[in-house]
C-alpha cells in the first residue's frame, strides 16, 4: 500500500513538472520536485504504534465490537467455549488459530466448514492451498457451502435451475470477493510468494469494496519454504518457526484472523486407534505436545485445538475439539460434534455438539452421550 502511494504520488508530480518545463517555468518545476520530496518524507500510511492510554473509551468501543462480530468457528458449542467473552463468535480477527491432528484426520475439511459459515455471515474469507489439486478443494468446498453430496453438487450444473443456483452463490464469492481462493500449485512453495500475492489480494479487495479480509485459511504452511532462510542456512526447525512467524505478523498486521493446520505424530494417530485383543480401545487424548513440526507454532498461535477422531468417531459420526491453549479461556475442554462425511461436514448447529471436561482420555460412549446432551455439557459423572 505504501509503494503505491508512493507511486500515485509521483505520478501525479511527473505530470505537474512536465507541464511546467514545457511552459518555461523553470523555478516552479523545481520547487514541485522539493515539494515531492517533502511529501515522501512525511508520508504514513501506518498509526503510530505507541498505545495512547487516554483513549480507553475508544479502545473499549473497539473491542466490544470485534467481540460482537467475531468470526465463528461453526458451532455454537464450540464459540462457547473458546470465548467465552464473544458475544458471537470465537474467532477475534488479529488472532491466529492452530489446527493439529495426525494425517487423515480432517484438518482440511474442518477448516473448510470454519470458512463456510463465515461466508454466509458476510466475512470475507481467503484461503491458501499448498497440497492436492484444485478440483478437489473446488468440489469440497461446494459440498461443505451447499451441504451436498459430491454427486449432488456434479448434478447441478447440467440442469438449468442448478446452474442458477451456482451462478448466485459464484457471484458473491468471485465478483464480490467473499472467498478468495488460492491453490497454489508450484514447485518450491515460498512463504515469500504467500505474503506477497496476500497483500496484493488485500489491497484490491480495500480498493473496490473499503474494507479487507477478516479471515485467511493457510493448509498448511508446513508446506512452504523461505528464501531468507534458506540464503541464512537455517535449520528446518528454524525454517519452520520463520515461516509461521511470518504468517502470524502477517494476520496482525492484516488484521484479519489466521486458521493454519499442523501434523500430528504418528504415536499420536496410533494412540486414536490402539488394538488390544481385537478390541479398539482409545489411549488418550492427543494434544497440542504431539505435534509432528516445529514446536514454534504452538508458542506463537492464540489457540491451539486438536482433533480427535478415532475409528469409532468415524464410524458413529462424530469429531472432537480438545481446547489445548487458548487466551480467551480456561483450556482442557472438549468439544463433541455430530459429524457427516457423506457431505463433507465435521460440524454445524444443525447436526449439534455438546463438551465435556477432558480427563486426559477419550470417554466411552460419545456418540450416545453426545445425542443425549446436545447443546450443552456432558455431565462429568457419566464419562465414567
Amino acid at each position: 500500500m505504501m509503494g503505491w502511494a508512493r507511486a500515485n504520488l509521483l505520478r501525479r508530480v511527473v505530470e505537474t513538472v512536465a507541464r511546467l518545463y514545457d511552459g518555461k517555468k523553470v523555478r516552479e518545476a523545481e520547487v514541485e520536485v522539493e515539494s515531492y520530496r517533502q511529501k515522501i518524507a512525511e508520508l504514513r500510511l501506518e498509526r503510530d504504534p505507541e498505545l495512547n492510554w487516554t483513549e480507553f473509551e475508544q479502545l473499549f468501543a473497539a473491542q466490544e465490537l470485534e467481540l460482537a462480530d467475531a468470526l465463528t468457528w461453526g458451532s455454537k458449542v464450540f464459540d462457547s467455549r473458546l470465548h467465552p467473552l464473544a458475544k458471537r463468535g470465537c474467532l477475534v480477527r488479529g488472532d491466529t488459530s492452530l489446527l493439529i491432528a495426525p494425517t487423515g484426520r480432517g484438518k482440511t475439511t474442518t477448516m473448510y466448514n470454519v470458512v463456510a459459515p463465515n461466508v454466509l455471515a458476510r466475512h470475507p474469507c481467503m484461503v491458501f492451498t499448498h497440497e492436492g489439486g484444485r478440483s478437489d478443494h473446488h468440489l469440497k468446498m461446494w459440498c461443505i457451502l451447499l451441504q451436498m453430496r459430491p454427486h449432488e453438487v456434479l448434478s447441478l450444473y447440467r440442469s438449468v435451475e442448478g446452474i442458477a443456483v451456482l451462478k448466485e452463490w459464484a457471484h458473491v464469492l468471485y465478483d464480490e470477493k467473499f472467498l478468495t481462493f488460492i491453490p497454489m500449485e508450484r514447485t518450491g512453495q515460498m512463504v515469500e510468494d504467500v505474503v506477497e500475492i496476500a497483500k496484493r489480494k488485500q489491497d484490491e479487495r480495500v480498493a473496490k469494496f473499503g474494507e479487507g479480509y477478516h479471515l485467511m485459511v493457510s493448509d498448511y504452511p508446513a508446506c512452504l519454504h523461505s528464501r531468507a532462510a534458506q540464503s541464512s542456512r537455517y535449520e528446518h526447525r528454524h525454517e519452520r518457526r520463520y515461516v509461521f512467524d511470518l504468517l502470524v505478523d502477517l494476520a496482525l498486521e492484516m488484521h484479519w484472523h489466521l486458521l493454519a493446520a499442523a501434523q500430528g505424530t504418528r504415536e499420536s494417530s496410533k494412540g486414536m486407534m490402539r488394538q488390544r485383543g481385537g478390541r479398539e480401545e482409545s489411549a488418550r487424548l492427543s494434544t497440542k505436545e504431539d505435534i509432528g513440526e516445529a514446536w514454534a507454532p504452538c508458542e506463537r498461535t492464540s489457540a491451539a485445538i486438536v482433533i480427535q477422531r478415532s475409528v469409532d468417531a468415524e464410524r458413529q459420526g462424530w469429531a472432537a475439539y480438545l481446547i489445548d491453549k487458548s487466551r480467551t479461556s480456561p483450556t482442557g475442554d472438549v468439544v463433541i460434534c455430530k459429524s457427516d462425511f457423506s457431505r463433507y461436514l465435521t460440524h454445524t448447529d444443525v447436526l449439534g455438539a455438546a463438551w465435556y471436561k477432558s480427563s486426559g482420555t477419550l470417554a466411552e460412549r460419545l456418540g450416545d452421550l453426545l445425542e443425549q446432551h446436545s447443546g450443552g455439557a456432558i455431565p462429568s459423572e457419566e464419562l465414567a
